[in-house]
């Protein structure tokens, strides 16, 4: 009889291990796939490491690589009967992190695409815009529109450039026969369509970059012909531009398709369309621009500047970058009170200039782009954070089976791998989740959008990168302590009291951390609403009345502008009509310096510019705090632009001022200020005499720009600069007088569309970003308290199953079911309360320096944060509310004889 040898050990644990997974594999292939691996397990037990082979259908393959399959195949059967065996925590695992990495897969393919912008054009890589900031205001938002006449210095400067062109855009008349339509329209030189590739549909000519050249000319989008003529082949028809006297006809040289996006330039007029840049539904010729007459300074920011590098590299963007400082003092006048500088910029960094300005980039030094990945980056730490202390507590539960692994001679590496490869399996599960929800979320709210997205970013290299990085930072993160810490616990202390111990203390902790950011997004959620509702109040609490403005462009077309207002101030229902020199409301800047001496070291205050007309105060209801207004017959009232923009010369002018700018020049009282003279400087370096402005009257503090970065105000008049009417309407009878004003316009301009809206309405389609950015946060901040509330729930069900015995305990020596849940909420309450406590003083911090971008803020005062405190806890209790009072009502005697 033959004697059998004693299998090794490890031979048994394979085998138990094929056995114990017979479970997960299908009934039909289970026998096969069970008799095949027994055999080549029992086949390489006895063979030596350097020369056990194994042969399979696909061929030989030595011992080392098919032990490491076999230990890869253990490790995800593993962690599959884990998960089974834990169904409940691996869905919470699952959907936290899912919703984590979706907010941060969303921030960072928000910033790829948008930097993709213009990728697909041929001239791409050599597209650059050039913007314009100002030294002197090292803090001041840097847009990405210049003055006029630098693409005429940059023409003549640098003859290297293969090509440079300007586009401005605004929203005109358009008149065929009798239909007239307001449209979006770009006004730019032929140079643009050499640089952009437009999808020509229809052309006069087969040189798009001609379609310009002429004067007169104009290129229509395909919907704005359908609209215009109901249909495409328009192609030589004319168009005429304005109304009344200044009419004038223009050519349709050619008929554009949808464009590609993202992209600077664009034809779609729906939200999904790139926020910034130059939207337009008809492109016209640089000499039909009604902004053309302006005053050329080199502070009036009115288009954008394009440049295009020579094909051949002969002169680089560094090189060019390099001799802007030079090109800037030969050009701007030397002795200015601004310190131009100019930069040129990739033509794909657009959108970012623009929300870079929004959040104050300039002055904070934090970008845009790292604001939305660090908001990205919270939500997606709160998860791992949730993720971490799941699997803490479960380990807990686990700590047995750890134990005997170790006792059979399992090293502390091959837990680590174990924890590691059931976390990346996790981890890539829940980002194939998030991956399905964002790309459901586009195709509900609107499937173009998704479609430019995925045309974009699939092909980049850098968004395969990223997600496999993501997932291995992301499994990193939410392993490290269970994997190096709990698998190195000695088999022996599994049942003492200090893993325990230890577990417990880093699942406080990571508790904490988790709502401490939640808790931050929450207070921004609270001080960003109010700090929003608070400019909408600011912008509709003039008096009882509601304010209208009429948005139209008066100094190209529309009806005289003094005729309109005295026809205006007549109607029923009409209690004052003012005018100012811009649309208020708007993303428009205009800041001067103001000093109250004229030394030039003086300190100076930068302050927003208003130019008005007399009756503008009473329009809008600002009252008048101490001394006058403005007043068309006293002849110094009416300020002298040609003086103010004179080289050498000091003039006199008579301003009204806010209070805010009496505080901020240590005026003193209002009325203590009336009569004082502030000065405005003409240089840096006191060479040119300053302006003097007479203080006659100061009136409350209104909100006109709403991002203008806190600066005060200061009013100048001016009836023929004013253009803007701003009308004030009674409440009794609004409907009425609107079609009062209706009428109004209609006769006195019957060919130009009435562009008017209220003061709200206005402030809406300016800021509307801010609407988003509310949103957002109201997002980040629910779903990172959604992702705590559920971590809270898994936790508490491990420390109640834990805690159940002690709870018995306590119900014996007569602690009363009141007395235990208030133990338990208690438990829970302490870290919330220290981590938010201790993010406050960050978020007092952040949340100041946002407030300080608006004229008129909410005020960082104590509530939001004890409000998010109460949020928080109300959460917590409420996630821990059942298990508490289950465990609190359980039956001391079952509980100690089940135990």
């Amino acid at each position: 009889m033959t004697e059998q040898r004693p299998e090794p050990l490890a031979l048994r644990l394979s085998l138990a291990l094929v056995r114990a997974a017979r479970h997960l594999v299908p009934r039909a292939a289970r026998d096969r796939w069970m008799r095949e691996w027994e055999a080549e397990v029992r086949a390489n037990a006895g063979r030596q490491p350097q020369a056990r082979l194994v042969s399979r259908s696909s061929g030989a393959f030595a011992d080392a690589a098919f032990l490491r399959r076999q230990l890869l195949a253990h490790y995800l059967i593993t962690a599959l009967r884990h998960f089974r065996r834990n169904w409940a925590i691996t869905g919470v695992n699952v959907a936290c992190l899912a919703m984590g990495l979706t907010c941060f897969v969303v921030a960072w393919g928000t910033t790829a695409y948008f930097g993709q912008g213009d990728s697909h054009q041929p001239n791409a890589s050599r597209l650059y815009v050039v913007i314009m900031s100002d030294a002197a205001r090292a803090g001041a938002p840097t847009p990405a529109v210049t003055p006029r006449q630098l693409a005429e210095h940059l023409t003549a400067d640098f003859p290297q450039l293969a090509a440079v062109a300007r586009a401005g855009g605004a929203e005109i008349p358009v008149i065929v026969g009798d239909t007239s339509l307001l449209a979006k329209a770009v006004f730019a030189d032929p140079p643009l369509l050499e640089m952009f590739d437009l999808p020509m549909l229809r052309a006069a000519t087969s040189s798009a970059e001609s379609l310009l050249a002429a004067p007169g000319s104009a290129i229509v989008s395909k919907t704005f012909a359908e609209r215009l003529f109901g249909t495409d082949q328009v192609v030589g028809r004319t168009v005429r531009l304005g109304g009344g006297a200044s009419t004038r006809e223009v050519s349709i040289r050619g008929v554009v398709g949808a464009l590609r996006q993202p992209s600077q330039l664009s034809t779609d007029m729906s939200v999904g369309a790139l926020p910034f840049g130059l939207k337009f539904e008809i492109l016209l010729s640089s000499d039909m621009d009604p902004a053309r007459d302006l005053p050329a300074g080199w502070t009036n920011r009115q288009v954008y500047t394009y440049v295009m590098l020579p094909r051949d590299g002969s002169f680089t963007a560094g090189a060019f970058n390099d001799q802007l400082d030079a090109f800037a003092k030969r050009n701007v006048p030397a002795d200015g009170t601004e310190d131009l500088r100019f930069h040129a910029r990739p033509i794909a960094d657009v959108v970012k200039i623009w929300l870079d300005s929004f959040v104050g980039a300039n002055a904070t030094g934090i970008s845009s782009t790292t604001v939305l990945m660090i908001l990205g980056g919270l939500v997606l730490l709160v998860a791992c954070f949730n993720y971490a202390n799941l699997a803490t507590a479960q380990s807990l539960t686990n700590a047995r089976e750890i134990a005997v692994r170790r006792v059979l001679g399992a090293e502390q590496y091959q837990v680590l791998v174990q924890y590691m490869v059931e976390g990346f399996v996790l981890t890539a599960f829940a980002l194939a989740l998030s991956l399905a929800f964002i790309s459901a979320g586009m195709l509900v709210v609107e499937p173009a959008i998704f479609t430019a997205v995925v045309a974009v970013l699939l092909p980049m290299k850098q968004l395969w990168g990223f997600l496999a990085a993501l997932v291995v930072v992301v499994t990193v993160c939410t392993t490290a302590y269970p994997a190096t810490v709990l698998c190195r616990v000695p088999p022996a202390d599994v049942h003492r009291a200090r893993s325990h111990d230890r577990a417990r203390s880093f699942s406080t902790l990571l508790v904490g951390l988790q709502f401490a950011f939640a808790g931050f997004l929450l207070v921004a959620v609270f001080v960003i609403v109010a700090q929003n509702r608070a400019m909408q109040r600011s912008i509709e609490s003039h008096g009882s009345d509601a304010v209208v403005v009429i948005a139209n462009d008066l100094r190209d077309s529309g009806p005289d502008r003094a005729l309109l207002k005295t026809e205006l101030a007549r109607q029923r229902g009409v209690s004052a009509v003012g005018a100012i020199d811009f649309v208020p409301w708007s993303t428009s800047f205009r800041f001067a310096d103001l000093s109250a001496a004229a030394e030039p070291s003086a300190a100076r205050v930068n302050a927003g510019q208003e130019v008005v007309d007399s009756r503008f105060f009473d329009a809008m209801s600002i009252g008048l705090v101490a001394g006058r207004g403005f007043d068309t017959e006293r002849a110094a009232d009416t300020a002298d632009f040609d003086a103010w923009r004179a080289a050498n010369t000091a003039a006199d002018f008579n301003v009204v001022i806010d209070r805010a700018m009496v505080r901020r020049l240590k005026l003193g009282s209002p009325e203590q200020a009336i009569g004082k003279v502030l000065y405005r400087p003409q240089s840096q370096t006191g060479a040119k005499p300053p302006h003097r402005l007479h203080v006659i009257g100061v009136v409350e503090d209104i909100v006109l720009q709403p991002l203008n970065f806190g600066a005060p105000m200061f009013y100048l008049m001016n009836e023929d600069v004013a253009v803007v009417p701003v009308i004030r309407v009674a409440k009794q009878d609004v409907a009425g007088s609107l079609a009062r004003i209706d009428a109004t316009w209609a006769k006195l301009a019957p060919d130009v569309p009435l562009r008017r809206r209220f003061a709200n309405e206005q402030y809406e389609a300016s800021y509307g970003v801010l609407e988003v950015i509310d949103n957002v946060f109201a997002a980040l901040g629910g779903l990172a308290s959604a992702i705590a509330t559920m971590g809270l729930i898994g936790i508490s069900l491990h420390t109640m199953r834990r805690r159940t015995r002690e709870i018995a305990v306590r119900k014996v020596n007569g602690a009363s079911v009141r007395q235990i849940l208030w133990m338990l909420f208690a438990a829970f309450s302490k870290p919330i309360v220290i981590a938010n406590l201790a993010v406050w003083p960050v978020a007092y911090v952040v949340l100041s320096g946002y407030l300080s971008l608006f004229a008129i803020r909410a005020g960082l005062s104590a509530m939001p944060f004890v409000l998010s405190l109460g949020v928080a806890l109300l959460v917590a209790w409420l996630a821990v509310a059942a298990q508490a009072t289950r465990a609190a009502r359980a039956s001391p005697a079952l509980v100690l004889r089940r135990d």
